[in-house]
């Protein structure tokens, strides 16, 4: 069975004032609710499958809040 090529990794994602843009690094932009891109970081921080993805996972949610903040 041949394996899938690795998922794109986002380089950046930000709050715009309705929803998470999120920039992948092939070129590839997504837009995604701003409570559900939450919630699956408290999930991802809560359980995490190894131990840097839980501080990654604050660091997202910290910067993404003070973005949502700037704009409520």
């Amino acid at each position: 069975m041949a394996r899938r090529p690795p998922k794109a990794q986002i380089v950046r994602e930000y709050y715009n004032g309705k929803v998470v843009i999120q920039v992948r690094d092939d070129g590839t932009v997504t837009e995604k609710n701003y409570n559900h891109v939450i919630q699956g970081l408290n999930g991802l921080y809560k359980n995490p499958k190894f131990p840097e993805m839980k501080d990654d996972a604050q660091d997202r949610m910290y910067r993404l809040a003070m973005d949502y903040y700037r704009y409520h």
